[in-house]
């Protein structure tokens, strides 16, 4: 598979037992992506010293916002912090992992706690240790039904939440989880050596690790509790490890074998018609599936420079999609996902796959070609920050034409 490179910015306490800048770097940057970090506080001799709001918004302008993919926020001292990745994520529409630690100065500072569930619910992921969690959801109790119920209240639950909290007798933890379809689910930990204080901080970075290479939510979070104690443990092999249970959970692969290329051409079968379904006639519908998504056209088209890229969920391969390099732009010539999995989310993730590779690729531009009576696809490129560029009408033969829209995103 492709190794796309990411930068994930990374906000946190330059270093704290377990966790932090230092110790996130590395297993973050393991997982494929690359890592700049802005410091929330330095430590200095026995002192945390808190990095002040003007120095922080300094090194936040320093680094070009193209350049961000994604935002890792762990410890943060300030509203002003705050406020400025709030911006940050909701002006670059980046995916968020929050682990929403904060200084006890500020536990009965209500805006300060407003916004930090604010950043959460606009997150991607939001992990939670048990006093954050009960200071944003307002001192509930932490079984499993009131967390259940906190989640669902607080609209949560479209930020994949994570509360993790130590057993009475601190030698395992208890992992709580859910989004919008799997509801509460429990995962629990065990460590030789008792339980480790910042084990919600650790687990946010491999969680994030995970899900920012495209491995979906469930099992990211059993990739995090099944690593953790080896995290723990200073095991030479735990990178490694980590970074394979990475590559084997991911959602995408690109299509390699004769199998990869048949289930393309299998999915392609079931989704164009029901796509494509009122917008062109089923006869030329039969007539591009058969004239450009067949096996041998697939495989022609790969031997031809295009890239198939296949998506799964729970084994079962449910989308596609393909690109190639066209000069300093990459084309994205096909995106599609079957109906039982819209709506999760995954037609997003093929675009940030592909401007990812576009990255890779030193692209500067995506751009690609849509039918001009499709109005859902044009909504969903247009809220994924495609522009319209122009038409074209294509002759495709037997009689039929492709009259589409070209649209394109900057890269």
């Amino acid at each position: 598979m492709l190794m796309v490179r990411r930068e994930m910015l990374i906000v946190h306490r330059m270093s704290c037992p377990g966790g932090g800048i230092l110790s996130s770097v590395p297993v973050l940057s393991a997982s494929g992506s690359g890592c700049c970090a802005v410091p929330s506080s330095i430590v200095s001799g026995c002192c945390e010293l808190e990095v002040s709001d003007s120095d922080f918004g300094r090194l936040l302008s320093e680094i070009p916002d193209k350049r961000i993919r994604s935002l890792y926020a762990g410890y943060l001292f300030s509203e002003k912090q705050l406020d400025l990745l709030i911006d940050l994520a909701g002006r670059g529409g980046i995916p968020v992992y929050a682990v929403p630690q904060m200084p006890e100065s500020e536990y009965g500072n209500r805006t300060f706690v407003s916004k930090a569930a604010d950043l959460c619910r606009k997150a991607e992921l939001a992990v939670f240790d048990r006093s954050t969690f009960r200071i944003i959801s307002g001192n509930v109790p932490t079984d499993a039904e009131s967390v259940a119920e906190v989640f669902r209240r607080s609209g949560l639950c479209g930020s994949n939440p994570v509360l993790i909290i130590p057993d009475e007798d601190h030698r395992a933890i208890r992992m709580y989880y859910s989004d919008r379809t799997i509801g509460i689910q429990l995962e629990r930990v065990c460590f030789e050596n008792g339980c480790p204080d910042d084990a919600a901080d650790a687990a946010g970075f491999l969680i994030a690790g995970a899900l920012d290479s495209y491995v979906p939510f469930e099992k990211a979070v059993k990739i995090a509790s099944d690593l953790l104690p080896d995290y723990y443990s200073g095991d030479s092999g735990f990178i490694l490890r980590y970074l394979s249970a990475i590559e084997s959970g991911s959602m995408f692969r690109t299509a390699v074998s004769d199998e990869d290329i048949k289930s393309a051409a299998s999915l392609a079968g079931t989704i164009w018609p029901e796509a494509y379904a009122g917008i062109i006639t089923g006869e030329q519908i039969d007539y591009m599936v058969s004239k450009f998504q067949s096996e041998k056209a697939i495989r022609d088209q790969i031997s031809g420079g295009y890239t198939y890229v296949i998506l799964s969920e729970n084994g079962s391969d449910k989308g596609y999609g393909s690109y190639r390099p066209d000069g300093d732009s990459l084309f994205v010539s096909k995106i599609y996902v079957s109906r039982d999995c819209r709506g999760k989310g995954y037609g997003k993730k093929l675009i940030e796959y592909m401007t990812e590779a576009g990255r890779s690729l030193g692209m500067s531009s995506l751009y690609l070609t849509v039918n001009r009576n499709n109005a859902n696809a044009i909504s969903f490129y247009e809220a994924a920050g495609f522009r319209k560029a122009g038409t074209r009408v294509a002759d495709i033969g037997g009689g039929f034409v492709m009259d589409d829209y070209v649209m394109e995103l900057s890269l």
